[in-house]
């Protein structure tokens, strides 16, 4: 074994018992269905290609092109680890995290973060091939009949003819490109077709014919039922169409407007929730006693405090140094053929930089996110009374033995403590004016108020009903 391949297999382990054995420890890797983020660089989004590099001679020569076809993987995924210490057939002892295994640009985090380990480049010499075909060698018998054949392996896959020329056999296929904020005329869309999972062809690029005002395509295509036409330029949204190609058949797709991807500042602001109480007082007015309810933010110890629900602040404020905000914006597609298109934020202490922003197209978009507070909250003990060891005669006659629990504070730090959810039912829209001048886009979190005991821990399940219920006031507005 090589010293790369040593390193990389004590990458993988864990020495937690500094090499003495413990027969009574069980130890369980727990994958949980959570999603994988996966990434092949260079790529198109779902379409993996080579790094086109153009070099201009400044002559009367036609540029020069090169391809490079070195892809680096990025993907990380969650795993839950459970250590459990057996003793006499009981568990004494349970400890359980997670861990994120991360690889960016074929490193390791560590690696990457030094920045002093070049990316690892694929060469075929990793991988040797043994074949074990038993039929190897073998006689088959013949088509209808024939002669018998012998059996030999095939090293290589069959050749695609589906992009070859001979193979476009369809009528005079014409499309136009234009971008669809200005309407003007767009060159240079590549146009990729595709028949199903079967295969995919690059046919070409729209270009623009001056005299005429347009952009445009032209040209014979494989014949294929229910394929589908994409079309691609950096800096716009992808977009793909069925096509069906019919031998000799022609067909005028007419006009394909793209929409610009357009880069906008964002900013962020949290809402502190208030807990909303009801206490009722006695008066006396002319001799008469009445009852008064005063509602809002009331001490919850206080005589006949009643807890009635939490409300959104009248203002609201900027994170606090000890905030983070993770925000992931996904647009909805409108059809099968439509590329996903999603983009994740960070805003406060774990922010890369002071400026954010964010590429968008017009659109329906869904939008959740997770409010983390470092100081984390605080749920102090003995703060609610159970039932503990209630008999038969107070279950007919009422009371029990009671307790109060937790026995000792219970701190949890980070803590996941509010946030915003907009649902594929209720989404934030984003229209082509929305995305014309100088406009920032600014989001609304809400940060649940402190915990008062443990049943309050279930809060943070409850953000999606919130937003729900204050959509006008959490909905992101253009500033």
């Amino acid at each position: 074994m090589s010293l790369y391949e040593q390193n990389l297999y004590k990458s993988m382990s864990l020495d937690i018992f500094n090499g003495q054995s413990n027969p009574n420890t069980e130890i369980n890797f727990l994958y949980l269905g959570q999603d994988m983020y996966f990434r092949v660089d260079p790529s198109k989004d779902e379409l993996i290609g080579p790094k086109e590099y153009v070099y201009d001679t400044k002559s009367m020569l036609p540029a020069s092109r090169v391809n490079d076809y070195n892809f680096f993987y990025t993907f990380s995924y969650p795993v839950i680890v459970e250590i459990n210490d057996k003793y006499n057939g009981k568990d004494n002892y349970q400890f359980i995290f997670a861990l994120q295994s991360n690889m960016v640009n074929n490193l390791n985090l560590q690696d990457y973060w030094n920045n002093d380990q070049n990316q690892i480049y694929w060469d075929p010499s990793y991988l040797k091939l043994n074949v074990n075909d038993p039929l190897v060698g073998a006689s088959i018998p013949g088509i209808s009949g024939g002669k018998p054949v012998n059996y030999t392996y095939k090293s290589r896959p069959t050749k695609n003819i589906f992009c070859e020329d001979t193979q476009k056999q369809s009528g005079e296929i014409k499309v136009k490109t234009y971008d669809a904020m200005t309407n003007k005329p767009l060159s240079d869309v590549v146009l990729t077709y595709g028949c199903g999972n079967y295969v995919s062809c690059n046919i070409g690029r729209t270009a623009l014919n001056v005299t005429l005002g347009y952009s445009t395509y032209s040209a014979q295509l494989p014949i294929c039922m229910n394929g589908y036409l994409t079309l691609e330029k950096p800096n716009y949204q992808k977009q793909s169409i069925p096509l069906t190609t019919v031998a000799g058949i022609d067909d005028d797709l007419g006009s394909i407007y793209l929409e610009p991807i357009v880069t906008k500042n964002v900013s962020i602001m949290k809402n502190i929730m208030e807990r909303h109480y009801k206490q009722e007082k006695k008066v006396t007015v002319l001799g008469v006693i009445k009852s008064v309810y005063t509602e809002g933010i009331l001490d919850p110890t206080s005589t006949n405090a009643v807890f009635i629900g939490n409300y959104l602040a009248a203002n609201n404020t900027k994170l606090g140094l000890n905030d983070t905000v993770i925000l992931t914006l996904t647009k909805i597609n409108t059809s099968a053929l439509e590329a996903s298109y999603s983009q994740t934020i960070v805003f406060g202490q774990d922010a890369t930089s002071n400026t954010t922003t964010l590429n968008l197209v017009p659109g329906s978009y869904t939008i959740k996110a997770q409010l983390i507070d470092y100081l984390g909250v605080l749920i102090h003990k003995q703060c609610k009374t159970i039932c503990v060891d209630k008999n038969a005669l107070q279950t007919v006659f009422g009371g029990c033995k009671t307790t109060k629990i937790p026995q000792d504070d219970l701190s949890i730090v980070p803590a996941v403590w509010g946030g915003v959810e907009f649902t594929a039912q209720d989404p934030f829209i984003v229209t082509s004016n929305d995305l014309k001048g100088n406009k920032t886009l600014e989001f609304y979190v809400v940060r649940l108020p402190d915990p008062r005991c443990i049943d309050d821990l279930s809060e943070p399940s409850t953000v999606p009903l919130i937003t729900q219920n204050n959509r006008i006031k959490l909905i992101p507005k253009w500033k």
